[in-house]
């Protein structure tokens, strides 16, 4: 894991194609010098770009590497050095592009330089912008799930009345980005008589608490009897896909019995194996240590924005409900 910053750079002394020795942030070009940004002191590893201009304007880019390198901090930013490994290469006039083991770039004027220390493309996950809808065997076409090891024997228990439902929090843990605009979930035993019963998601931002905070989508809520039918899928899509940056979000379930409904429904679920924002359950006697995969909150009845927390109490054993996204 490489070391990271904002907006962090500077100039440099340095010409021909050694290790850098840095040199203050030139007038104008707003950046946060790597002393400011990281301290005094240590050696810690870091992406880099070179940029260097056709003057001192640095109006026009002429030649620009990327790469890593070890950076010795010093209290003075001009005894901070930082090694050189390229892994990207270019000459803007010819183009000229190279990313297959390049050569460093030779720094001709080290007034016409910007070092910018931080992230490049080359640190972004992959994103999933595809996955098959039809032609594989035994596969469902529905989406994607995120972290999680499906047991597809245990299943989630929906707790509803007439009125109103217990609301379940669940982490989500996408290791990759992509627009996500519905989630699916696998109803396994159906409510008694309930052809008015409904189902509700969103998805939520984590708030510093650890908590659900902000709502980030509405999935919306079903058409009636959704939770009538066992061994049906329940599918809800919102009116615009939302991107979803790799990281952890929180997904609400809503369910409602509605008028003469009874009994609990039950959802295909699974356990639990990522971090989560809602601790462990290691001092609960009865099951194994590990994250909590859910909580709930009693008595709901619509997904509020910010997230309703009061009373929220979490889940004694590491399941989640196994749901599906997919940006259709």
């Amino acid at each position: 894991m490489f070391t990271r910053g904002e907006n962090v750079g500077c100039g440099t002394s340095t010409t021909g194609t050694g290790s850098l020795t840095f040199a203050a942030v030139p007038a104008g070009a707003g950046l946060i010098d790597p002393v400011t940004a990281f301290g005094t002191s240590g050696s810690y590893v870091f992406r880099y770009t070179i940029n260097e201009y056709t003057d001192s304007t640095f109006a026009t880019v002429k030649q620009f590497e990327t790469g890593y390198g070890t950076m010795a901090l010093n209290a003075t930013l001009t005894s901070v050095t930082l090694t050189r490994a390229p892994l990207v290469t270019g000459v803007v006039a010819t183009p000229a592009y190279a990313n297959n083991a390049p050569t460093a770039i030779t720094i001709g004027t080290a007034a016409n330089v910007l070092v910018f220390v931080g992230p490049t493309a080359g640190d972004l996950p992959d994103a999933l912008p595809f996955f098959s809808t039809s032609g594989i065997t035994n596969a469902d076409g529905l989406g994607f799930v995120a972290v999680q090891a499906a047991i597809v024997s245990t299943v989630l228990t929906f707790t509803t009345s007439a009125t109103n439902g217990t609301l379940i929090y669940q982490r989500v843990w996408s290791q990759f980005g992509g627009l996500v605009k519905s989630v699916s979930v696998r109803v396994i035993g159906a409510l008694t008589s309930g052809g008015n019963s409904t189902l509700s998601a969103a998805l939520y931002d984590i708030a510093s608490t650890g908590l659900p905070g902000k709502q980030l989508v509405s999935f919306g809520t079903s058409s009636a009897g959704a939770l009538g039918t066992a061994n049906t899928t329940v599918t809800l899509t919102a009116s615009a896909a939302i991107y979803l940056p790799p990281g952890f979000y929180i997904l609400a379930l809503l369910p409602f019995g509605g008028t003469g409904s009874s009994g609990s429904a039950t959802i295909r679920a699974a356990t639990s194996c990522a971090p989560s924002p809602f601790g462990t359950n290691m001092i609960n006697t009865t099951t194994l240590g590990g994250p909590i995969g859910y909580a709930t909150v009693a008595a709901q009845t619509a997904l509020a924005d910010p997230a309703t927390t009061t009373s929220i109490t979490a889940a004694a054993a590491a399941t989640e409900a196994c749901a599906v996204y997919r940006s259709t």
